[in-house]
């Protein structure tokens, strides 16, 4: 697992291995809009951090509103899913 390093205010910095959790998708091909300052609870869907696959870059104009909803933009290569708590049993 890699971490990421923000370029553009509309981003976020990612450590090895964290977690966030993704409100959806955003900021072109290959972003992902996570929740920033977010605090894991069990049972929450999220994904963390992991090997990129590729560099890409963005344009972060416009990205007032995320910041202004606690959001950032984050590349959807660098994220894996991840289940906290126990695993949800079919029924």
């Amino acid at each position: 697992m890699y971490a990421f390093e923000a370029e553009g205010t509309a981003e976020m910095t990612l450590e090895e291995g964290q977690l966030v959790k993704v409100v959806g998708r955003g900021g072109g091909v290959g972003w992902a809009v996570v929740e920033r300052d977010w605090t894991p609870e069990k049972g929450d869907n999220v994904v963390q951090s992991r090997d990129p696959s590729s560099e890409d870059k963005i344009d972060a104009s416009g990205s007032g509103a995320l910041a202004l909803a606690g959001q950032a933009l984050v590349p959807e290569g660098y994220l894996e899913p991840y289940q906290l708590g126990d695993p949800v049993e079919s029924v």
